[in-house]
């Protein structure tokens, strides 16, 4: 009993001593953490309170483990199946393979200056380059590139601008250049440094070219039709229209030492006719005849009996001989087509400007039954009383500028009456035909200077 009394007083005497202990241990835990409560009324934004917090971030930034642990984590997990390392990879322009210029990568168009591929991938570039940023941008661009992805065909691009603007200098030293390099020149470098004299405006063009033409054979490279018709253009633009005549003639010689002339040869050459001064109606003729002959070498002879299947393999024999011919570049052929009966009617009406016999009725005569001989003999027509004897070779269907060009030609000819008939006839016998306003307003002028004849 003396016991159990003393252990219930002890109890009740150490029971204040225990809680004034934890009540002190609870206040200076709070002195020294410095612990707000949270008060909604007096944060209205709560994010604001997350960024005043000095102690968070630097809880954060204090954790040595946490990005070591991440980086390790990322390190050592595996790329999936259709991820691509790009580690090794160019992605910026600064470091893709661009041709060695100056200030290529800080152009806006500098995707045109990447180091092609290949020869297709520069040609195709080349004209582009020339296009936005001149002549002397590609030339740097081309001379940059590696000699494996230069080639003739992408200096020929340099030269034929240099040939559109006459510039006959440039194209020289372009052409020494490319020489320097190992490339060897062909038949399409020599038209261009032909067509550039043409264009020039140097006294001695005509002289040059002929020195640019002779050096072909230095090249093995023989000169085409092509070649001539370049230097004819040269004599053209030089006003050397007798000279010009001179090598029409010499090639229309059946000797082998020049190529046959074509159509575009012929269409050259009439430019310089209304300029000569000896008879320009006899060269006119001339040059017809030729093209006549080549013409009916060039139509299918077919037997009246033959069936519609021999017509055929005929025509078929004939165009693969026409394709032989065409693969052998020694040989042209002059085709007749609207171009060149343009180009003939429109010299003979510019005849009567140039020459002093424009008055003289003998003169106008002569002309006018030369153009009478090529509407009978090419579409079987005749505006004459009396036909001409030779037959016609073939009859073609003519196009709206024949048309047009042979009513002016009998308006300068002064032959209002057989203009108004070749209007006429034309139309009849060509129903697919349709005047234009430019064939209308030739016509209306043949019907009025025909009414003021007549009156």
């Amino acid at each position: 009993m003396i016991l159990s009394r003393l252990y219930v007083q002890a109890r009740s005497n150490a029971r204040p001593l225990i809680l004034n202990s934890a009540r002190a241990w609870s206040s200076a835990a709070l002195q020294s953490k410095t612990i707000k409560p949270r008060s909604h009324s007096s944060s209205p934004n709560r994010s604001s309170n997350r960024s005043s917090s000095p102690n968070r971030s630097s809880n954060r930034n204090n954790s040595p483990n946490r990005s070591s642990n991440r980086s390790s984590s990322s390190s050592d997990r595996k790329p999936y199946a259709n991820q691509i390392d790009t580690s090794d990879t160019k992605s910026t322009w600064t470091k893709r393979n661009f041709v060695k210029m100056d200030d290529v990568e800080s152009r806006k168009d500098r995707h045109l200056f990447l180091r092609p591929t290949d020869q297709y991938v520069a040609t195709k570039q080349l004209p582009k380059i020339i296009d936005g940023h001149g002549l002397d941008q590609a030339v740097d661009y081309v001379t940059n590139l590696p000699l494996d992805l230069q080639s003739n065909v992408l200096w020929n691009q340099l030269l034929r601008t240099c040939a559109l603007d006459g510039r006959t200098n440039k194209a020289e030293k372009l052409f020494h250049m490319m020489r320097k390099r190992g490339i060897a020149p062909n038949e399409q470098t020599f038209t261009s440094m032909l067509s550039a004299f043409a264009n020039s405006r140097s006294d001695v063009s005509a002289e040059r070219a002929q020195g640019w033409l002779d050096r072909m054979q230095q090249h093995n490279l023989t000169p085409t039709v092509i070649h001539y018709n370049a230097l004819l253009r040269v004599y053209i633009h030089d006003k050397m229209y007798n000279q010009t005549m001179a090598k029409v003639r010499q090639m229309m010689r059946d000797d082998g030492r020049l190529p046959f002339p074509d159509q575009i040869t012929m269409s050259i050459a009439l430019q310089a006719v209304p300029a000569v001064e000896n008879n320009p109606t006899k060269e006119i003729r001339r040059m017809w005849n030729y093209a006549v002959d080549q013409q009916k070498s060039l139509a299918p002879q077919h037997s009246r009996t033959s069936s519609t299947l021999q017509s055929k393999a005929d025509i078929i024999m004939s165009s693969h001989e026409m394709q032989e011919d065409i693969q052998d570049k020694s040989i042209s052929r002059c085709v007749i087509d609207d171009t060149l009966m343009v180009a003939f009617f429109k010299t003979l009406g510019q005849l009567p400007r140039q020459q002093a016999q424009a008055r003289n009725t003998k003169f106008r005569h002569e002309a006018m039954g030369l153009v009478s001989e090529m509407t009978h003999q090419l579409y079987g027509i005749s505006a004459l009383g009396s036909l001409p004897s030779a037959p016609p070779t073939s009859v073609q269907t003519p196009g709206i500028k024949v048309l047009d060009a042979l009513l002016r030609c009998c308006g300068s000819l002064r032959a209002f009456n057989q203009g108004t008939t070749y209007y006429t006839q034309f139309l009849h016998k060509f129903p697919t035909l349709v005047p234009d306003d430019h064939v209308q307003s030739a016509y209306q002028y043949l019907k009025t200077k025909r009414t003021q004849k007549h009156e």
